[in-house]
């Protein structure tokens, strides 16, 4: 977790990408700024909308090091999940299914999109379009697919 597809230059509304680790599925969250406050509160939208197992889902969270991921005791309550991690700065490598479940998204909606105009159903939509997308990683799964599994 922790990309956000955002807006022009970082400010405005952002997208919260959580992404599972194996089966590569991502859920999208819209939040109106890269606030702690907003991050907290994306995260337990995405855990009443997941529902009770969204803790065995995400166990854990990593995250990037920017100033919406700094209280890691209020996101691992807010997501039921055992540990966040911090990658490196500048070692995006470490995040690699994070860094993907970002760029993925901006096939629909280019970098710079304003997220202003954005509408729940069309983050629905790019969700669903990230979702079900074939990937090599998966032997040509889509990552609902490989979820379901």
């Amino acid at each position: 977790m922790g990309n956000r597809p955002c807006g022009r230059q970082g400010t405005g509304p952002c997208v919260l990408t959580p992404v599972e680790r194996v089966s590569r599925k991502s859920l999208h969250v819209s939040i109106k700024n890269k606030t702690q406050e907003e991050v907290i509160k994306a995260l337990k939208r995405l855990a009443k909308r997941v529902g009770g197992d969204f803790g065995e889902v995400f166990r854990t969270i990593t995250a990037d090091n920017g100033s919406g991921f700094l209280d890691s005791e209020r996101m691992k309550a807010a997501a039921k999940c055992g540990e966040v991690y911090y990658a490196h700065p500048y070692s995006s490598w470490e995040r690699g299914p994070n860094e993907n479940g970002s760029r993925m998204p901006r096939r629909f909606p280019p970098k710079g999109t304003d997220w202003n105009t954005r509408t729940a159903e069309r983050l629905q939509e790019i969700e669903d379009g990230v979702n079900h997308y074939p990937r090599r990683i998966l032997a040509y799964q889509s990552a609902n697919q490989a979820y379901a599994a």
